[in-house]
């Protein structure tokens, strides 16, 4: 039985994590559960991959790679946007992409690549444009490599310029700004709360112990305290603005993102209207 394919000890060698995928039509799928989470660069286990499931695709995970990805759709069956046509108009408006390597789709898109040190990158597809997907350094995304098969054309994916030539080059200032996730929202004032009663009491308490909270259970406390005050808006102590307001703002200070602080305090409200809290006179 042949070995390992050389172009993917080569890519193991730089230290990318990669794991086997299927290549049968249609499926991009991974041939285990946990195979993003197991990807490694290790041979021995790429080997053993392999053996076991020999003519696999490899698919490569951004964290812990040392790299970024820029893939760039063509325009076809699979992909409504011309990735390829909008990059080319974002290097005619700033200027040229750094020689590195890049990959062919078996679909005629292309894969860029670049060297990641922390920069913010935003996963999200369609970002700066439709067609363009980023794949973020740190992130669990993961792209297919070359010498794959592309699950709907059948074509094999191949380097047109391969890492162990042309090493990941720094992405200029204008892709990685381009790139780059929104900026988090200001952080607002803390609002003035009144003592008049109960709940307005507990939501005063919520604020602090938020504010408190030890290093890294921050969004924890912040959805157990939501919850609890969720019960006082249900029961019509306390008006949902105010208490939203003040939960968000002690959750900014706290340092939560702005969009899992919302995500939290939206979840945490849904349970909490669920079980109103017993209304007393403060």
């Amino acid at each position: 039985m042949s070995g390992l394919p050389v172009d993917i000890e080569r890519v193991a060698r730089l230290g990318w994590r990669l794991y086997p995928a299927s290549s049968r039509a249609g499926s991009k799928a991974a041939m285990f559960k946990g195979a993003t989470d197991a990807a490694t660069a290790d041979l021995d286990q790429l080997n053993a991959w392999h053996r076991q499931w020999p003519g696999c695709n490899w698919r490569l995970v951004m964290k812990d790679s040392g790299i970024w990805a820029l893939d760039v759709d063509a325009l076809g069956p699979d992909h409504e946007a011309d990735g390829l046509k909008a990059m080319a108009e974002l290097v005619a408006q700033n200027s040229p992409l750094p020689h590195g390597p890049r990959s062919r789709s078996g679909g005629g898109g292309v894969v860029l690549f670049f060297s990641w040190s922390g920069e913010r990158i935003r996963g999200k597809s369609g970002c700066p444009v439709p067609g363009i997907d980023p794949r973020p350094g740190d992130g669990r995304q993961a792209v297919t490599l070359p010498p794959s098969i592309h699950h709907s054309t059948r074509c094999h994916y191949r380097w047109l310029v391969a890492p162990w030539e042309v090493a990941p080059p720094k992405a200029p200032d204008w892709l990685l700004q381009a790139v780059a996730p929104p900026p988090e929202p200001a952080r607002p004032r803390p609002p003035v709360l009144s003592y008049d009663n109960l709940a307005h009491r507990r939501l005063s308490r919520a604020r602090e112990v938020i504010l408190g909270a030890p290093r890294g259970c921050g969004n924890t406390t912040l959805n157990n305290e939501a919850y609890a005050i969720a019960r006082h808006v249900a029961a019509g102590s306390l008006s949902e603005a105010e208490a939203v307001d003040t939960l968000y703002a002690a959750a900014r200070h706290r340092a939560i993102p702005d969009i899992e602080a919302r995500a939290t305090i939206k979840s945490a409200f849904t349970a909490g209207y669920a079980k109103p809290h017993e209304r007393r006179v403060g």
